[in-house]
């Protein structure tokens, strides 16, 4: 299949500034042309046969349930994997190798880093379900306390983070059809396979960038852009946005959403040029993990089959309930309505019906 060539995106005088610190143009970016060559169809996906060979997918992510979580992100990091392992995919999650996930080291390498080299460890942690897990250790650079915050100013370790992952990528031992890259810390992987030193070997692999959050984007400075060794393209969120082959957001809505300029966070231009390539996707979850009838350390087993333990979880948990309903109605102008209504069911005492605009805090 032919592709055709990238088109250029132009970005306003604002967002230069923002990247630029004021400071000159930064040149327009290359997009990845849409293309659905070394991507699996969704129909075979949804089937859960892969044609004519297992198809092989590299899940990176800076968390992953249960062995490192910040948020949501390490929740659908663990449960997309094992859902895609068992619908017959040959998978391999990926994470950085934060203080005390120790492993058995399996191979090591080098990242180029400006003048310098950094050394990678890969090591293996234990499987999670049907899917092998790595660890990318790089010594010095994710022995922290925390492994990231909410801001997003941090992005050396995520830069050689994402250099490693395209490294592995590259590898002829188990070289994956797709890689799989989640938020910015992942962004810059779609680059570096495109216009970085395995280029070549990655050509024929396609590259899914998942939106999990766009208000944060991994900002790269000046000196950071030349230790990349990459033409200068923005954040690291926009870099994952125009060069992946397949974009996707956590929900059709989200996606409506981030594609206007009030939620966009800037990005919103660039989404919209990206056309038919960027989709919304509902996440799922893990029925296993997420079971009120199973659950350990859950309020008193709830299933289907006996809905009068409803009423004893709500009164056994109604101190918890209290707080969040507290919590939720400060956040009502932007939370969805099913979760304010779900929130009420919960804990009707801290709320009114009698007002017409709905639920509101007393």
């Amino acid at each position: 299949m032919q592709i055709p060539a990238p088109f250029e995106y132009s970005r306003t005088p604002a967002m230069d500034t923002a990247l630029t610190g004021g400071h000159g143009l930064l040149p327009p970016i290359k997009l990845r042309p849409s293309r659905s060559e070394g991507l699996p169809d969704v129909d075979e996906v949804r089937s859960g046969a892969p044609s004519e060979q297992t198809r092989r997918i590299l899940f990176a992510s800076a968390e992953a349930y249960p062995f490192v979580k910040v948020g949501g992100l390490a929740d659908v990091s663990s449960a997309l994997p094992k859902r895609l392992a068992e619908l017959g995919f040959d998978v391999r999650l990926v994470i950085p190798g934060y203080r005390g996930l120790g492993g058995n080291q399996v191979q090591t390498f080098e990242v180029p880093l400006g003048p310098i080299a950094e050394r990678v460890v890969v090591r293996r942690l234990p499987p999670l379900g049907g899917v092998d897990v790595f660890a990318l250790d790089i010594p010095g650079w994710f022995d922290r306390e925390v492994p990231y915050s909410y801001h997003d100013d941090d992005v050396m370790p995520f830069v050689l983070f994402s250099k490693a992952i395209t490294t592995l990528a590259a590898q002829d031992g188990w070289r994956p059809d797709v890689i799989h890259c989640n938020d910015w810390h992942c962004g810059l992987v779609a680059q570096d396979a495109r216009q970085g030193p395995h280029r070549s070997a990655l050509e024929r692999t396609g590259i899914v960038f998942t939106i999990h959050n766009i208000a944060y984007q991994g900002r790269v400075g000046a000196a950071t852009d030349k230790l990349t060794g990459l033409p200068p393209a923005g954040t690291m969120l926009e870099r994952g946005i125009a060069f992946a082959d397949r974009v996707n957001t956590v929900s059709p809505r989200y996606l409506r959403e981030i594609l206007t300029p009030a939620q966009g966070a800037g990005m919103d231009g660039l989404l919209r040029d990206r056309g038919d390539a960027a989709r919304g996707i509902l996440n799922g979850i893990d029925y296993e993990e997420f079971n009120p009838g199973t659950t350990r350390g859950s309020p008193p087993a709830t299933t289907a089959r006996s809905p009068s333990e409803s009423a004893r979880t709500r009164m056994s948990c109604s101190g918890s309930a209290t707080w969040i309903a507290r919590r939720t109605v400060r956040c009502s102008a932007w939370s969805p309505g099913w979760y304010r209504r779900r929130e009420w069911a919960c804990c009707p005492r801290h709320w009114s019906r009698s007002s017409p605009a709905g639920p509101r805090w007393w």
